[in-house]
Parts: C-alpha cells; sequence; structure tokens
C-alpha cells in the first residue's frame, strides 16, 4: 500500500519503489532524474504497456513542465520521443513512449564509436532537430544524454525539459542561462539562444563522440563559460589523429563561436553529412595549418620579428642539445603507461610498440607481458597471448591476473581442462567470484553439474548479494529435474531483483514441469509485464493456457508472438493445435499450412496428417506422413505413423509392412508391436497378434490399454482364464470403463459364474445404459435360463435402437413362445 502523503501539494522529490501504483501506472524503476522531474520506467495498465512516466520535483517547475509536454505535443517525428498524455494528478506528469536501448553518453563512456555511426546518429538527430524548429521549438540542452539509440539502431531524441519556444514569452528572462555549460554556445550562455544555438550544441555533441573529451573544461562552472565565450577549443585531430579532416571541418562548424559562421539550419548540416559520408564534396573547409599562420604573421608583424630573432638565437644551441633530446627515453613502466592509454582507446597497435619498448628496456617486466596479452586477446590472437601469459606467469608465480587470462584463452579455444587448471590456480592464490562463475559454465558445458555446482556454491559464498550465481545454478537444478532446490535459487533472484525475466520464466518452467499451471502463469504474467516485447515469453504462455485447455487465451499469446516475430513458425504451429482444439478446423489447416510453407519440416506434417486423420481425411493424412518419411527416412515414428493411417483405411498388409520397418529401425518401440498385434488382429491372425502384444507388455508393463486387446483375443481362442487375467489388470486401473466391464462379465458368463458376470454388467449399465449392454445382460440371464429378465433387457436393447433389433425380436417371440 502506498503512503497517502506520497503526493503532497509541495511535489517534494518522489521516490517511489517497484510495485509502487500511481494513478493508473504500476512504477517499476527510476530511469533519470533531472532538475525539473524524475522520469520512471512504469507500465500503464490501460494500455498494457511499458511507458516512461516524468513527474514533477517541485511546484515551481509545474509551468516549464507544462511547457515541456505542450512542445512535445506539437512534434510527431520518428527521432523524437513521443508524448502520449499529460495529467495533473495526482500530481502534474505525463507519459511518453519507453525506449530500450542506450545514450550516446553510455557509448562514449565505453570509448568504442566508430565514425560512420556517429555520422548516421547525427543525421538523424538534425532530421528530428530540423523538425522540431520547423515548429519554432528550440531544444536547448542537446547533449549525448539526451540522445538514445534503440535497441533496433533509431536514434531519437528526449528531454524537451529546457524548451525554448521562439516568438513566445518563455519562462526564462533575458540574461537567464539555461542548459548544460559543456554543450552551449556562447550566445546561449549570454541568455540568447537561437535556432543555431542547437547547432553548436549538436558540434559539441559529436566533438565530445569523436574525441572522448569535452569541448571546453575549467575547474569551475565560471572557467567554463569564460572558455566557451573567449578560448580556442583543441582541434579534434590533435587528440585524434584517426579523425577524417572533413568530419573534423564539419564539427568545427557547427564550433563556430559566431553563429552567422555555422551552417544555416540542420536541413543544411544534414545534407553536409550524407554528403561526407557518400565522398562528395562538402561546403565546411578542412583546417590548414599554414594559413592559419600567414594571417597570424599579418596580424602580428612586430611580434614575429622578435620570436624570428629569438629563434635564430636558440638555433646556435640547437645542434648541441639535438642529441640529449634524441637519447630522452622512458622507463619501462612508462612505457607500459603510454601503452595501456593506447589500449583503453583502441589503438591496438600502437599499445603494442610502448609495451614493445618496454620490453626492449627490461625484458622481465612481468607488468608488460601481461597488458601485450589483453592486446592479443582482444586482436583474437591467442598464441601470442598465450606465450606472454606464460613469461609473465614465470616472472610473477603469485599474481592470479595471468592464470585466469590463461584459462579465458583456453577456454575459447574449448581446452576446458588446461583452462579449469589455470582458474583453479588463480583462485588458490585470491578466491574471486568471476572465476568461480566461468569454471562453472565450463562444467555445465562438459554436463558436469556437481562440479559446477560447487564452483557456483563458492561464489555465492564469496558474495551473497550477486544473482547470477543463484540463476546459474537454479539452471542446472532445472537440467536435473531437481525442482525444490531450483525453485529456491530462482525465488533468490526474484528477491534480489524483482525485475529478472529470466527468473520469472524459469521458476514458470519449473511450475510447468509440476503440472502447477495456475503459479506458471502468475510468472508468464511477471515476466510479460517486465519485457512486454519479449516474444518467447508470451509463447511459454500461451503453452501454459494450452495446458488448462484454456485455447483462446493460448491463440491470443500466439498471435502476439507471430506479431513481434512473424517467422516464428512453432507459433504457428501451437495456434493450429488450439484453434483445432476448439473445432475451428479450417483455420488451423491454414495455420499448419503457413508453418509448413515456410519450414518443411517432417514434424509439422506429422501434425497436419493427424489432423487430416481426425476428420476422416485419410488419404491426405497418408500423404503428408509420405512427405515426412522423404524428409527423415530413417524415423522410425514416421513408419508407425504411416502404418497407422493405412490401418485407418483398413490397408492392414501395408500397416503391418511400415510397422515392420519401425522394428527394424527400434526394435525398443513398444507402440510398433503394439500396432502391428492390433492390425494381425484385424487380420484374424490370433497367434501373431498374441506374440506381438505380450512383446508390446514386456517393453511397457504399465501401458494397460494393450492387456485389454490381449485379453480380447485370448477370447477369441477362448482361453477365458488368461482373458479375465487381463482384463482385471485393465479394470484395476481404468474402473470405470464400461465396455470392460461388459466384455469381462460376458468371460464370467462362460466360465459359468453367473453372479460375477451380473455384477460386471450391472456396473456396465450404470455406466452407460446402451443396447450393446443390455443384449449382453439379457443372454447372461438366458443361459442361466432367467427367460423373463433375458427377455426384458432384450426389449430394452430393441427399443434403445440395436443395429440387430429385428433378429433380437425374433429371438424375444420364439422365448415367450417356449415359456409358455
Amino acid at each position: 500500500m502506498h503512503d497517502p502523503n506520497l503526493f503532497d501539494a509541495q511535489y517534494e522529490s518522489p521516490t517511489f519503489t517497484f510495485g509502487t501504483k500511481f494513478g493508473r501506472h504500476i512504477i517499476h524503476e527510476e530511469l533519470g532524474r533531472g532538475g525539473m522531474g524524475v522520469v520512471h520506467k512504469a507500465f500503464d495498465t490501460r494500455s498494457q504497456q511499458f511507458v516512461a512516466l516524468k513527474v514533477v520535483q517541485k511546484a515551481q517547475e509545474t509551468k516549464r513542465f507544462r511547457l515541456e509536454s505542450a512542445a512535445m505535443a506539437q512534434l510527431n517525428h520518428p527521432g523524437i520521443t513521443k508524448l502520449y498524455e499529460f495529467s495533473e494528478t495526482p500530481r502534474p506528469h505525463f507519459t511518453m513512449e519507453y525506449i530500450e536501448g542506450c545514450t550516446l553518453a553510455d557509448l562514449i563512456k565505453q570509448r568504442n564509436i566508430k565514425s560512420l555511426f556517429l555520422v548516421d546518429v547525427i543525421i538523424e538527430v538534425c532530421n528530428a532537430l530540423a523538425h522540431a524548429h520547423q515548429h519554432n521549438i528550440i531544444h536547448r540542452d542537446i547533449k549525448p544524454s539526451n540522445i538514445m539509440i534503440t535497441k533496433e539502431g533509431r536514434t531519437k531524441i528526449m528531454d524537451f525539459g529546457l524548451v525554448k519556444l521562439e516568438n513566445h514569452g518563455g519562462l526564462s528572462s533575458t540574461g537567464e542561462i539555461i542548459g548544460t555549460v559543456h554543450y552551449m554556445a556562447p550566445e546561449q550562455v549570454n541568455g540568447e539562444a537561437t535556432f543555431k544555438s542547437d547547432i553548436y550544441s549538436v558540434g559539441a555533441t559529436m566533438y565530445e563522440a569523436l574525441t572522448y573529451r569535452h569541448v571546453y573544461d575549467g575547474e569551475n562552472f565560471q572557467n567554463i563559460l569564460f572558455n566557451v565565450m573567449h578560448e580556442d577549443l583543441i582541434l579534434p585531430r590533435q587528440l585524434n589523429e584517426r579523425i577524417s579532416p572533413a568530419l573534423e571541418a564539419i564539427c568545427l562548424k557547427c564550433l563556430e563561436k559566431r553563429p552567422e559562421k555555422r551552417y544555416d539550419n540542420f536541413k543544411q548540416l544534414a545534407r553536409e553529412l550524407k554528403n561526407f559520408k557518400n565522398n562528395r564534396p562538402i561546403i565546411a573547409k578542412p583546417t590548414k595549418n599554414w594559413n592559419n599562420a600567414k594571417i597570424f604573421m599579418r596580424k602580428h608583424r612586430s611580434m614575429c620579428t622578435v620570436i624570428l630573432a629569438l629563434v635564430i638565437a636558440i638555433g646556435a644551441t640547437f645542434s648541441t642539445t639535438k642529441w640529449a633530446l634524441s637519447t630522452t627515453t622512458y622507463t619501462d613502466k612508462e612505457y607500459t603507461q603510454q601503452g595501456n592509454i593506447y589500449k583503453d582507446s583502441g589503438q591496438y597497435q600502437k599499445a603494442l610498440s610502448f609495451y614493445n619498448q618496454a620490453l626492449l628496456q627490461n625484458p622481465d617486466y612481468a607488468t608488460a607481458y601481461t597488458q601485450r596479452a589483453l592486446v592479443y586477446i582482444d586482436l583474437k590472437q591467442y598464441n601470442q597471448a598465450l606465450r606472454d601469459l606464460d613469461r609473465a606467469s614465470t616472472l610473477e608465480p603469485q599474481q592470479p591476473i595471468n592464470y585466469q587470462y590463461r584459462g579465458y584463452i583456453q577456454a575459447k579455444l574449448g581446452q576446458y581442462k588446461s583452462a579449469l587448471d589455470n582458474y583453479m590456480r588463480a583462485t588458490i592464490i585470491k578466491p574471486k567470484y568471476d572465476i568461480y562463475m566461468r569454471c562453472a559454465a565450463i562444467y555445465q558445458t562438459l554436463q558436469q553439474y556437481q562440479n559446477a555446482i560447487e564452483n557456483l556454491n563458492r561464489a555465492i559464498d564469496l558474495d551473497t548479494t550477486r544473482v547470477q550465481a543463484y540463476g546459474a545454478r537454479g539452471s542446472i537444478y532445472l537440467i536435473q529435474q531437481n525442482y525444490e532446490k531450483a525453485l529456491q535459487d530462482f525465488h533468490q533472484v526474484i528477491l534480489f531483483n524483482p525485475q529478472d525475466k529470466i527468473a520469472y520464466n524459469n521458476r514458470a518452467s519449473i511450475y510447468m514441469q509440476l503440472q502447477q499451471y495456475e503459479q506458471a502463469l502468475q510468472d508468464f504474467n511477471m515476466a510479460v509485464s517486465i519485457t512486454p516485447n519479449d516474444m518467447k515469453v508470451y509463447y511459454n504462455r500461451g503453452v501454459a493456457y494450452q495446458k488448462i485447455h484454456q485455447y483462446a487465451k493460448s491463440i491470443d499469446d500466439f498471435d502476439t508472438v507471430i506479431q513481434l516475430r512473424p517467422s516464428y513458425v512453432e507459433a504457428y504451429v501451437r495456434k493450429a493445435w488450439s484453434l483445432f482444439e476448439l473445432d475451428q478446423h479450417n483455420q488451423a489447416l491454414t495455420n499448419i499450412n503457413r508453418a509448413i510453407a515456410m519450414e518443411p519440416q517432417w514434424q509439422y506434417y506429422v501434425d497436419r496428417s493427424y489432423f487430416y486423420n481426425h476428420l476422416g481425411r485419410y488419404k491426405e493424412a497418408l500423404r503428408d506422413t509420405n512427405s515426412a518419411i522423404n524428409i527423415s527416412p530413417q524415423n522410425f515414428l514416421l513408419y508407425l505413423q504411416r502404418g497407422y493411417h493405412y490401418a485407418s483405411l483398413q490397408q492392414h498388409q501395408a500397416a503391418i509392412k511400415d510397422y515392420n520397418t519401425a522394428i527394424a529401425l527400434n526394435k525398443n518401440s513398444m507402440k510398433s508391436y503394439y500396432y502391428r498385434g492390433l492390425s494381425y488382429h484385424s487380420l484374424k491372425k490370433y497367434q501373431l497378434a498374441l506374440e506381438d502384444l505380450s512383446t508390446a507388455i514386456s517393453l511397457s508393463p504399465n501401458t494397460h490399454d494393450i492387456y485389454y486387446d490381449r485379453a480380447q483375443i485370448y477370447v477369441y481362442l477362448k482361453e477365458h482364464y488368461k482373458a479375465l487375467s487381463d482384463f482385471n489388470i485393465f479394470i484395476t486401473n481404468n474402473p470405470n470403463q464400461h465396455e470392460a466391464l461388459a466384455r469381462r462379465g460376458m468371460v464370467y458368463s462362460r466360465l459359468q459364474e453367473p453372479q460375477k458376470a451380473l455384477n460386471d454388467l450391472q456396473r456396465a449399465i450404470a455406466l452407460k445404459p446402451n443396447a450393446n449392454n443390455y443384449l449382453r445382460r439379457g443372454q447372461v440371464f438366458f443361459v442361466f435360463r432367467q427367460y423373463k429378465r433375458a427377455i426384458k433387457d432384450w426389449q430394452k436393447a430393441v427399443s434403445l435402437g440395436h443395429k440387430n433389433s429385428a433378429a433380437i425380436q425374433i429371438k424375444i417371440n420364439e422365448l415367450k413362445q417356449k415359456i409358455k
């Protein structure tokens, strides 16, 4: 239950926990907070989807909050976050589309942005901001953290909290600084933001993505403002020489201090970036150092004269110092540190050259070998990496990292025993959670589950708060069908992380195995609420609905799977089975046909053959089974299936031929002997039938239907005591099967046990008062000379429409004459 004072009039900064209700929304997690509002991931119970819910923090920010929602409401562009609705209750908030992905700021932190990828991102940003500018909206806070790249690779601009409506009174007074200082144009610093201020911010964003540093930094806010206004920037290529000169020129044109020197608008900038991408001419001019020097000399002639004199004087001493400068070197440690800088920025060849220099200076410097090995690992040059790690571990045998990475490489190469040896040496020196996890993963790959569990136990002992080990251990227990322990581990994962969809999905799978379908559905529902676009969860929930015969709901889930991934064939197959259970046979066939058209697997032909067989379309069922056999000719099940179809067509010789093939492919197939025995029975080859059914029973003594069919053969062979024994086994396990009771009653009759015979027939009639059962009981009464009762039962059989009513009536008349 939420705190009734949570939404008070002062709008204190909201802190919502998982599951808190906010209007019709259920809070899941906080996504971020700024000066004006807090954004949460929330589930909208009306639309049944996740949204980004932004809630105002302070009452005095409500006007700007309304302005942000008003601005977003005007914009309809795929590159701008969609606004859903604005409301004042329970406190001012609005909802936007929830986007899964990462921000450009996240990628900058990883220091792994390719230039062409950045160009594509900025082109989409330009298109979106051009749309905003067409609606007289200035963003004023473009920066990497407000640019989102979705899972699908699309770019979206977020956070219009500082927008300015051009030709609109706005909320900021002249001179007020609005924005984030590292990305603000000089005129924006002066409180006079224009459309071209957004172009500057895009340039500052490009600069940071190319160089991994801000355009201007400073010790404090005032220093940064001063630098933005007055200082020259460091050219991007001085920080990263791999940057294209043309791309640098585009970035610098965006960052001109004077707005008129920037691009005219975002359409022009987008066109410029496309031209760069396609190797066409661009407007921006690459930096030319000599031209800049000549301009400087013209402006400062007197100062340059003094500098020239100093150069001449310095030149006299240059030759004596040149030798000393050229022989200046780094220490081995400094070379290694420099190599680390290049390694971390992905400049591997430069990193290698510095590590090589370190080792030339000190061939026994273990750290350089280790760091060089890490570069070789990133380059997937594993043999070189192993050589370096071997050398490093020889020099420093108590350094666990060398054994750890050696184990990592060997695991990659499938050398699992060596990998485990190295991991264990590392843990002997220093036990580490991650290494135990890696050992467990190898043991699981080798299906050595107990060893895997032991390593996961050690990981948990080191850190009881990290959920990965619980989840991994639970998955192994699930494989071992140790459902109780698996449940305990997944409970623990969910306790630590209530949004772990994998844990909910795995726990639901356990409930499915335990046939606790309602509990499974609860977990699948939670998984859906956490990731409403995960088609696997919908698929699993659809299967759960099938298990409890809620076929309509299962169809809804399979439809969602198909919508999310139209190529997922199994969803069409499952949907077909649910439709068939609802007697929607044509739609079922449509879906199974689509599955076969997409992926003609033998299993799907078998499924359709079942549908056809059930509908009495035996020839079509047979055709599908033939298709399945053509795909998988060594699959004994398919011959078994085709034999069954032949038997349905009363073609028992053909059926027996297929059953023979099935038995040749799998001598332990109970059903092959069972079905062949039934076909022999139909052909009145009772001894052969008896042999096959007896073999089937020896292979599967708990399949009780076989006893029932063998009992009938014993009846034909007049081996009544054997028949009675088989009927007893069947009826013990199926006490309400009226036909078996009636047939056993007739066996008792032949064995001259009238009371037992009548007891069985009485039970059969109670369960199924049909014409056959009355006829049988009448026959027992007749055998034991209870003629009036016999006549009464036979008359009942006639009144119920027995197929031989005429013959029965003749017998009734004859018996009446006899007893007169």
